[in-house]
């Protein structure tokens, strides 16, 4: 027969339970700040070419898996350091004073590079190659605008690349607001619609004023 624990001992092991549930949250922050450690710990890019290729390598990395909250939520980090890389250099050698003031707000926010997880539950058959056809589609579309050789000045280049990098922004940020199913994520991405939004129309119309003249 097993002896009954004393009140001592079973406050003991009541404590332990206890403090080891309080942990949990913390033990979660430790891990999230490894990982994002571990993703950040690469070397900046520190020209537009490097930039380029980073970007390309992190679209390569992320194939979409059909299920968009976690797709968009892995998406969202390697998404915004390429925008904080790009804007860097537009900062370091750009002139016009619309995109520099683009890029300010770019690396202002570099607090956003870090790991986002969602627990929603996927899709089902049908939605996922949805999903996947239009995230497919924006990746496609951005390896293309990314891969190509520079032209123009720096600004201009800024200028593309930038528009490329919001066009795909919009595309995963419109697939989470239409399918997805994480609350915070659906909330995150109209956040990111906003921003991207203007700021596309904004390489939109600085693109069509500088592009040479036909005449």
């Amino acid at each position: 027969m097993i002896a009954p624990c004393s009140a001592r001992s079973f406050q003991s092991r009541l404590f332990a339970a206890l403090l080891a549930v309080a942990l949990l949250p913390f033990c979660a922050l430790a891990s999230a700040s490894l990982a994002h450690a571990a993703a950040t710990s690469a070397p900046a890019a520190t020209t537009f070419k490097e930039a380029r290729k980073a970007y390309v390598q992190r679209i390569d990395a992320h194939p979409p898996s059909g299920n968009i909250d976690k797709d968009f939520s892995g998406f969202l980090q390697p998404q915004h350091r390429s925008g904080v890389e790009l804007a860097r250099v537009e900062l370091a050698h750009g002139h016009n004073s619309v995109l520099r003031t683009i890029a300010e707000g770019i690396v202002a926010h570099a607090d956003r590079d870090r790991p986002v997880t969602t627990s929603a539950a996927p899709l089902d058959s049908a939605q996922r190659q949805a999903v996947n056809a239009r995230l497919a589609k924006a990746d496609s579309a951005a390896r293309a605008a990314f891969s190509q050789p520079p032209a123009g000045t720096l600004d201009a280049q800024f200028a593309r690349l930038m528009d490329a990098h919001h066009q795909r922004a919009i595309a995963y940020a419109e697939t989470e607001v239409h399918h997805g199913r994480d609350q915070s994520l659906i909330a995150l991405a109209n956040h990111i619609l906003d921003g991207q939004r203007h700021e596309h129309r904004q390489m939109q119309r600085i693109q069509q004023d500088t592009a040479p003249s036909q005449h």
